[in-house]
């Protein structure tokens, strides 16, 4: 228990137990759904004890006793015009509070809407360095492919230059008899057997090359998408941050316009408490008993 529930109880307590209330009415009590959390310390005890006399709430007074009623209104009158007021400073305060809510989870949004438009572009930045990186490795196996057919192709041709040349070394030895001339064909089969050779050696060097810059590029692509991966982890640890501060504010923000509600609905308890006292429409003793009655409302739900 608070020491401000404490101290309404005790109160309350000792207004009864002195004999403040002679005979307890039925009173128009504020509903609890307009009853604020919270009073000051000072107003709530004002409210509850502003007089020890007994004489004060007699149902009905004497003339002798005129003047005392005349002093308990003027009491109420004061008690009830400070507490009004302290209800409107509240409702002052919530009212700017809430407008600094207000900006702060506009400004939330802002910045977690920013980190999703960063994790956007991040996004498409993996998608093209992932595109770039698939289109690399597919050049790399297309030159693998092919290095690979030009690699059975020159051993073909290897093997079809070494038989020429045996067969030409063969015939060598038979110059001098008919079919001189199929040695020359042999020979020139043979150079061209070894140009086509030379020429996809040379082919699958050019290659070899450019696997190698392929491969070389590949190997700058991998830092760019770690980093993107990197980036991606970091922005959606941002936008969980910003997720659940601005949940906080919305909680707040629900929380202070519960608090202004019910500081609203007390000010306008003491208005027309005012009205009614100042107005005759309730003796104070009425309103006494009114004010008694919504403190200890108050103090159940404190």
């Amino acid at each position: 228990m608070s020491v401000f529930t404490e101290h309404l109880s005790a109160c309350s307590k000792m207004v009864k137990a002195a004999g403040v209330i002679a005979a307890p009415a039925a009173p128009k009590a504020m509903s609890l759904s307009a009853a604020p959390k919270a009073m000051s310390f000072s107003t709530a005890t004002k409210a509850m004890s502003f007089s020890a006399e007994p004489a004060a709430l007699r149902v009905s007074a004497s003339a002798a006793e005129k003047p005392q009623q005349g002093r308990l209104k003027a009491e109420l009158a004061g008690i009830i015009s400070e507490l009004k007021a302290e209800a409107e400073e509240k409702c002052r305060e919530c009212k700017a509070e809430l407008k600094i809510l207000e900006a702060e989870r506009g400004e939330t949004m802002d910045e977690k809407a920013a980190a999703g438009d960063a994790i956007d572009g991040d996004k498409r930045e993996m998608s093209n360095v992932e595109a770039e990186y698939a289109g690399k490795l597919a050049e790399i196996e297309k030159i693998q492919a092919q290095t690979a057919a030009d690699g059975n192709k020159l051993e073909e041709l290897r093997r079809k230059i070494e038989n020429a040349r045996k067969k030409k070394r063969d015939m060598e030895k038979w110059c001098w008899v008919p079919g001189y001339g199929l040695y020359l064909a042999i020979d020139c089969a043979t150079d061209d057997d070894v140009k086509h050779y030379d020429s996809i050696s040379r082919d699958m060097a050019r290659r070899r090359q450019q696997m190698d810059r392929l491969n070389e590029e590949i190997k700058r692509l991998e830092p760019r998408l770690r980093g993107c991966e990197i980036e991606k982890l970091f922005l959606l640890a941002e936008i969980k941050y910003w997720s659940a501060e601005l949940e906080e504010i919305i909680g707040r923000l629900n929380d202070l316009n519960q608090e202004l509600v019910q500081w609203m609905g007390l000010w306008s308890y003491y208005e027309d408490t005012y009205a009614r006292l100042d107005a005759g429409r309730a003796t104070p003793e009425e309103i006494q008993r009114q004010l008694l009655s919504m403190s200890e409302e108050l103090a159940k739900i404190a």
